[in-house]
């Protein structure tokens, strides 16, 4: 399945190496069980409008200043109808993720820092969620 391009970047929050790897191996099991494209596991914490990529290289450490090794409570399975938030672990509020967004918005200087519906993506697809076996919501 071909993704369709997004606008902008989008800015992630990766897992260490051993829950990468914990998180990678169910999203490629699951994309390839459902002929769907397989991603890297993350939180999304912002999205900023395009511009040279050196540009927003340079931001990256101001960004990332502050952030230490947090772990994270997962509330929920959930399915959607979005094609990126098909199939999610919804997650529990942290602080981390909050100050990477405030980080965001004061660099860019606008609200470009998401600060609700925190998630780590299990599948991308166009697949009906009646079609998994998984409760519906949003």
């Amino acid at each position: 399945m071909k993704l369709p391009a997004l606008d902008g970047y989008v800015l992630w929050l990766l897992p260490d190496e051993s829950s990468e790897t914990e998180l990678r191996q169910p999203i490629e099991r699951i994309s390839r069980s459902l002929n769907s494209s397989p991603f890297h596991p993350h939180i999304t914490i912002g999205r900023v409008p395009k511009l040279e990529e050196r540009q927003l290289i340079q931001f990256l450490p101001e960004i990332a200043h502050g952030l230490k090794p947090f772990s994270i409570t997962t509330r929920s399975v959930e399915c959607r109808e979005k094609l990126y938030q098909k199939l999610i672990l919804s997650l529990r509020d942290h602080p981390q993720v909050d100050a990477a967004a405030d980080s965001i918005d004061q660099i860019f200087e606008g609200e470009f820092g998401k600060r609700d519906d925190h998630h780590i993506s299990m599948l991308y697809a166009q697949i009906p969620c009646e079609n998994l076996s998984v409760e519906k919501r949003g």
